[in-house]
This record gives structure tokens, C-alpha cells and sequence, in this order.
């Protein structure tokens, strides 16, 4: 019985790869398309080296965990969208590039704004507009964990890999659970050698922080507004009057 499961993942992991031309990074076996490597040269030409190997490995940790999961969970998923979407999902993070970074919305809803407008130029017919959608939910919904968990495949499998990336296998378990998370700590940690985590845990707080300092009221609700309570306050950083219960307390009887 061992012996049967074991000899159906190779399979399970073609199957996920067999529409599209493949290559090993970093010991794991990846689409490889034009529309991928446009990405991968829009996403480095926007990141420093520490947000591009974080998106670089939130793609690799996804797919290694997609092709361990059973057919039947992974077979609604396009890796080619899953490659675009992982390795663009943080284009709004590069507050320099006006053309990407707006001066009101989420970074999320810029980068995903900004990936579909690269696909619709580089993407080719394939991309339908029910594809295109998926990738703007991926990107826009990739930090609200409780709500993407529960969305599309190319959804919750972004925000899942992603997740998992930062905070490793073990822990994304725990998060998201057995039947979401396959990739080992063995492909983590090979992947983590190709595309070294050195900097980014203060990368990540740093570009927190940018966020609340360039456009406070676009982090008001979300995760970054943590980080500019507790590293603003003394530049006037604050959500009161913004809450749900602030709006909600001051609503007309």
C-alpha cells in the first residue's frame, strides 16, 4: 500500500505540469512559459533582493505543495496562473513606481490591478477573462486568510503558498491544515538556499511601515495597521475615527 502511494506522486505532479513546458528551480519541477519569465523579469525589475526571493519562493513552496496534493484538490488549479499570480503578488509593494502604487488603494488591489494589466499585454489568448479574474482575487485577497481559505483554488492555494513561505511548513499546517499544506521541510529549506531569506523578516516590517507612513488610511482594518500603531504613533498614526466602530457609533439613530 505504501509502495502505491508513493509511485502516485511523480504522477500527480506531471499531471499538474503537463500542459505547459517544465524546468527544475531550485529542485523543483516548475512551468516554464514566456508569459512566466516576463513576470519574473517584471517582478525583479520591482523588487529589492529580498522581496524577490520572498515571491520567488512563495512560487516554488506553492507548487512543490501543489504537487504532492491529491488530483482531486489541485486539478481546478492552472500552474501558469499560479506562477504569474505568486511571482506578482507583490507588486504593490514598490511605493517608488507610480505607474503600480496608487495613493489611495490597498497594496494588494495595486498589485493585482497591475498583474492583470501585464497579462492583457503579454499574456496571449489563453488568458480568458474568467482567468484574469482569478488572478486579480488571488493577489487582492492573499493577506485575508479567513476569507481566501474559503475562495477559488488559484485563491487559497496563493494564499497558502505564500503563508507558507514565510512561516514554514510546520507552522502553515497548523494554519491552514494537512489538506491545503505538502510541501516538506526538505523543499522548504532547499528552496530557502536558492533564494536565501537573508534581510526579510526586516524587509517585511520596513515595508509595513512605508505603507502606513505613505497612505495610513489604505492600511486603516488591515494586518499593516498593527505596524503603524506600534512604530507611528509618535508621527500621528491611528485608526480611530476610521474603525467599523467608530463609523458604526457615530451612525445617525
Amino acid at each position: 500500500m505504501l509502495l502505491k502511494s508513493f509511485s502516485l506522486l511523480p504522477f500527480i505532479t506531471m499531471a499538474l505540469a503537463s500542459t505547459y513546458p517544465t524546468r527544475l528551480l531550485a529542485g523543483i519541477c516548475v512551468p516554464d512559459t514566456p508569459t512566466i519569465t516576463k513576470a519574473i523579469a517584471l517582478a525583479r525589475a520591482n523588487s529589492d533582493d529580498q522581496l524577490y526571493n520572498h515571491v520567488m519562493r512563495s512560487w516554488l513552496v506553492g507548487t512543490a505543495s501543489l504537487s504532492h496534493l491529491p488530483a482531486n484538490v489541485t486539478h481546478d488549479i492552472d500552474l501558469e496562473a499560479f506562477a504569474v499570480a505568486a511571482i506578482l503578488h507583490d507588486l504593490g509593494l514598490n511605493l517608488n513606481n507610480t505607474d503600480i502604487a496608487s495613493k489611495d488603494k490597498r497594496f494588494e488591489v495595486d498589485g493585482a490591478n497591475a498583474a492583470v494589466e501585464f497579462l492583457k499585454k503579454e499574456g496571449g489568448k489563453g488568458w480568458t477573462e474568467e482567468k484574469l479574474w482569478e488572478v486579480w482575487y488571488a493577489i487582492a485577497l492573499h493577506t485575508v486568510n479567513d476569507i481566501a481559505v474559503h475562495s477559488a483554488p488559484l485563491v487559497w492555494s496563493l494564499c497558502v503558498g505564500v503563508g507558507t513561505e514565510i512561516f514554514s511548513p510546520e507552522f502553515a499546517v497548523m494554519s491552514f491544515g494537512p489538506d491545503k499544506v505538502a510541501v516538506t521541510m526538505q523543499e522548504w529549506e532547499q528552496i530557502n538556499r536558492a533564494f536565501p531569506r537573508t534581510g526579510f523578516k526586516d524587509s517585511i516590517i520596513n515595508k509595513q511601515i512605508e505603507l502606513c507612513r505613505a497612505k495610513p488610511r489604505s492600511t486603516y482594518g488591515t494586518y499593516q495597521a498593527d505596524f503603524g500603531e506600534m512604530f507611528l504613533k509618535e508621527e500621528g498614526y491611528s485608526e480611530v475615527g476610521f474603525r467599523n466602530i467608530d463609523m458604526i457609533l457615530g451612525m445617525k439613530e
